[in-house]
């Protein structure tokens, strides 16, 4: 069976990547938009535009969004190299 190490997790990409863009957002879309993100990672480790943009709250004034989705495919391309340098 193949163990995940941490930095393949989610949480992990995720987390990294909010610090690495230092994206900042409100009280009001910080828990809904990360969990969002990485619920759909665990899903679809490399989501589309289209998914990220439909899954991510975008009820919030701070314009978070269009940051996270640039970030979050970021982050997924570095896995990507990542494992493929493995």
């Amino acid at each position: 069976m193949h163990k995940k190490t941490i930095r393949q997790t989610p949480l992990y990409i995720f987390s990294h990547t909010w610090e690495d863009f230092q994206l900042q957002t409100c009280e009001k879309c910080f828990g809904p938009m990360s969990l969002a993100a990485i619920s759909l990672l665990s899903v679809n480790p490399n989501p589309s535009n289209t998914e990220l943009f439909f899954y991510l709250p975008e009820d919030c004034g701070c314009g978070t969004q269009n940051r996270t989705v640039k970030a979050i495919k970021y982050a997924v391309y570095l896995k990507q190299k990542a494992k493929k340098a493995e």
